[in-house]
């Protein structure tokens, strides 16, 4: 939620399309499968994909996230992919 409300706010450029999504593999614990997709049915911008979520596949996760973008918003002049690890700076 901090990202949506800082960051990741789609709002923060009035004249810019911004469109803000979580990129994630499933868990092994189901509770937290259920948690995402309540989560995802209530903000709409979480896309989730069929592999086990890890630092292992985050190749499968950034190939996923490319996809994404190639397929909806092909024109898009700028993508960030980021992670929590990561510090923006805007």
């Amino acid at each position: 939620q901090a990202i949506r409300e800082t960051w990741g706010d789609e709002t923060t450029f009035p004249d810019v399309r911004v469109v803000t999504l979580f990129l994630l593999g499933r868990s092994t614990d189901a509770v937290l499968n259920q948690m995402l997709e309540q989560e995802s049915q209530i903000f709409h911008d979480i896309v989730v994909e069929d592999f086990i979520d890890s630092y292992h596949n985050l190749t499968l996760k950034t190939l996923m996230g490319m996809r994404w973008v190639a397929t909806f918003c092909a024109k898009a002049q700028y993508v960030l992919k980021t992670d929590s690890d990561i510090f923006v700076n805007m």
